[in-house]
């Protein structure tokens, strides 16, 4: 699944992190921006049957990247569509 669309930016947890979308239309991929002290870590909530699926892997700072994870995790479908269409609009490069 490609997940290049975008991206915008966002602060989840205390700390910045660029969101792309993925092909699917209904995934996206939370990357921690550069010079965060919760990166180098990124973030994929992806669609299966019954939702989504968040998981995360990296090595920034726990404490952010829990917050982070905790506010993905609270997302709605309508806040996640939004992402997504805020990533849709950003200009291919």
């Amino acid at each position: 699944m490609d997940c290049s669309t975008g991206p915008i930016q966002r602060a989840y947890g205390g700390s910045d992190w660029l969101v792309y979308s993925c092909s699917d239309h209904r995934s996206i991929v939370a990357v921690s921006a550069p010079g965060s002290h919760a990166g180098p870590f990124y973030f994929m909530l992806n669609a299966t049957a019954s939702g989504h699926n968040l998981v995360g892997e990296g090595n920034g700072d726990r404490t952010l990247t829990d917050r982070a994870h905790a506010q993905l995790a609270a997302l709605s479908e309508s806040d996640l569509s939004q992402l997504i269409a805020q990533t849709r609009a950003v200009p291919k490069r």
